[in-house]
C-alpha cells in the first residue's frame, strides 16, 4: 500500500509533468494557448499571442516603449522559466519518489508544500479569494473559474498531503 509520502511525490510529479507536456512553454511563452481554458474560451494562436504582446508593447505611454517592451520580455520569460521549474521539479519528484528513503525525502516534501500552498494562495488571489499578494486585473468570472477549478484545489491537496508526508516523515539517527 503506497505511503503518503508516495502519494504526495506522485501526485506532484504527475501534476508538474502533465503541466510541462500540456503547456510546453519551456520553449515558447505563446505555448501558453495550448492551456484547454484558452481553447475552450475561444482559442488563441501563436501568431495572435505574439501579436497581443506586440500590442502591450505598443500601448506604452510615450517615451516609455522601452519599459513596455522589457515589461512584456519579462511576462515572456518568467512563463518559461515556471515552465522549466515545473520540468526540473517533475524529474526530481519521480527521482525522489523512486530511488530516495523516507528520511532522504523529508526536505523535498517541505519544498513541495510551501510551493503548493504557495501556488493556492497565488491562484486564490486572481480568483477573487483571500490568497498571496494583489492583482489590479479585473477578471470576468469565466477567467476566475479556469484559476479556481481545477488549480486551487489541485495546490491544497499537493500542499496538505506533502506536508502531512513532511511531519510523518521519520529522522535517521545516528
Amino acid at each position: 500500500m503506497p505511503s503518503i509520502s508516495d502519494i504526495a511525490l506522485g501526485g506532484y510529479a504527475v501534476v508538474a509533468t502533465g503541466l510541462t507536456l500540456l503547456i510546453l512553454a519551456v520553449v515558447d511563452a505563446c505555448n501558453l494557448v495550448n492551456v484547454p481554458p484558452i481553447a475552450e474560451a475561444g482559442g488563441l494562436s501563436q501568431e495572435e499571442c505574439y501579436a497581443m504582446s506586440s500590442a502591450m508593447i505598443k500601448s506604452a505611454p510615450r517615451g516609455k516603449e522601452t519599459a513596455g517592451e522589457i515589461l512584456v520580455m519579462f511576462f515572456h520569460v518568467l512563463v518559461r522559466i515556471e515552465q522549466n521549474f515545473f520540468l526540473a521539479s517533475a524529474a526530481a519528484a519521480w527521482f525522489t519518489l523512486f530511488k530516495c528513503s523516507d528520511s532522504a525525502r523529508k526536505p523535498f516534501h517541505l519544498f513541495l508544500a510551501v510551493l503548493s500552498v504557495c501556488c493556492a494562495a497565488s491562484d486564490a488571489t486572481f480568483a477573487g479569494f483571500p490568497g498571496l499578494g494583489s492583482t489590479g486585473l479585473e477578471l470576468s468570472d469565466a477567467a476566475k473559474a479556469s484559476v479556481v477549478l481545477p488549480f486551487i484545489p489541485v495546490w491544497t491537496v499537493l500542499g496538505v498531503l506533502n506536508g502531512l508526508a513532511f511531519l510523518g516523515a521519520k529522522e535517521k539517527t545516528a
